[in-house]
């Protein structure tokens, strides 16, 4: 089941799809801005919340970060 935004209601990860991809402190590409690496079929824990751009927040090694909707898939 989705909600309006088209994110399921009770996604709580997120896969990581397409390749590696930086994990970063807020939802931009700032070359500053890295968190660390999450690699290719990786499960974060989602903290639900997605920017406008399509960034999705995430927790990685009990920090929180962002990584791009071009590389993350929420799942159940």
């Amino acid at each position: 089941v989705e909600d309006g935004d088209g994110v399921p209601e009770k996604a709580k990860y997120v896969r990581i799809k397409g390749g590696n991809c930086f994990v970063r402190k807020e939802p931009t590409t700032n070359s500053d801005n890295q968190l660390g690496v999450a690699y290719e079929g990786k499960l974060l824990l989602y903290r639900g919340e997605t920017s406008v751009d399509g960034w999705l927040a995430v927790e990685l090694n009990s920090k929180d970060g962002w990584v791009s909707g071009k590389y993350g898939r929420l799942e159940v």
